[in-house]
Order: C-alpha cells, then structure tokens, then sequence
C-alpha cells in the first residue's frame, strides 16, 4: 500500500510539474515576436514573416499573432514588419531618442505604430504613430520621425516610460517591389539621436 502511494506522489509531482514547465513553456514562446520563427526574413532592424495572414501559418505564429490582437491580412493585402533592437541584442530604451528616417515604401499606404510591449503608449501627446498621410515631410519628400521621452517640434512620436518598445510598419497593398523582395525593399532605418 505505501509503494502504491509513493507511487501516485510521484506521478502527480511528474504529472504537475510537466503542466507547469509547459505553461511556462507556451508563455515564453507565446512573448517572442512572431517574426522569431524559422521563415524569418530580416531586413536592416526589421523582421518579417511571411506567414502572417495566410490560412496555412504555423500554428505558433497564429497563437503570437493572436495575443497580440494582430488581425492579420493576407501577405496580397498587407505586409508586417516589425523591429525590436537599434542594433543586434540591443533593445531601444525608451530614455533615449531615435529618429526614423525614410521615404515612402512601395506601397498604397503605410503606418509606423510604436508600442509598449503590445499595448500602445500612455503619453501626454496621445499619438501612437504616424502614416503615409500625416507625416510632415522634408523638401525632398522623405520623413523624419523623431522618437523620444521629451517633446520635439516635429514628428514627434513619444516613447516616455515605455519598458519593452518595438515598432510595427505595416505596409497595405504592397507592390510587387515589397512581396518580391522582403529582405532588400528600402524600408525607414533607425538612428540614435542621442538623450540617453
């Protein structure tokens, strides 16, 4: 009878720890960006996927991209990018300032979203991002974004207290230009601007 007992301990010290491990597990995996998986496609600080939005995705790319309350389009209609670090295994802080300079992608439109993890970013300027249509443009048509705790005169995207900032540039009707070349399309870069 004590060897029967030992026994049931003991399957259900196996049987919980396995839960726990698990859910610990399908949390992590479930935190990491859905461009982390093994179609990746990196270009410059973005990464995308190509799964996103297609009915046959891998189905822990569609549990990230349903946490993250993403409803994703297919890749015809809308591409996502997103970025995580100024440089490799560096995150961007939001104590400092960057500045994201571009030209439009080729695209129908586009809009750049800062966040906070998933959630947008409680700030008294009450803007989360900019788009093809209200971003101030420079003489030659190209934009400068500036993001940063402190307010700027033009552009500003503030990233005051954010803990884990990541940007999402989403791309509607792309052209062929972006679904044919993911990795090489001429996408806004990052710069530090200093401010930290």
């Amino acid at each position: 009878m004590r060897g029967l007992i030992v026994l049931l301990v003991l399957a259900i010290a196996v049987g919980a720890g396995g839960w726990f491990g698990g859910e610990w597990y399908a949390r992590k995996r479930l935190a990491e960006p859905s461009t982390s998986t093994a179609d990746a496609i990196a270009n410059g600080q973005w990464r995308t996927t190509v799964q996103a939005g297609q009915a046959d995705a891998d189905p822990l790319v569609k549990a990230r991209i349903a946490r993250n309350g993403i409803l994703a389009l297919s890749r015809k209609e809308t591409q996502y990018y997103g970025s995580y670090d100024i440089a490799p295994g560096e995150p961007y802080d939001s104590r400092c300032d960057y500045r994201v300079v571009g030209h439009d992608p080729p695209t129908r439109w586009w809009s750049l979203t800062l966040y906070d993890g998933v959630w947008y970013i409680d700030n008294p300027a009450d803007r989360s991002s900019f788009n093809k249509y209200n971003v101030e443009r420079e003489a030659d048509g190209s934009f400068v974004i500036n993001v940063s705790p402190t307010p700027k005169e033009k552009n500003w995207l503030p990233s005051t207290g954010a803990k884990n900032m990541r940007f999402a540039l989403r791309l509607y009707n792309p052209e062929d230009a972006v679904r044919d070349h993911l990795d090489t399309v001429e996408l806004p870069r990052f710069e530090k601007a200093g401010g930290c």
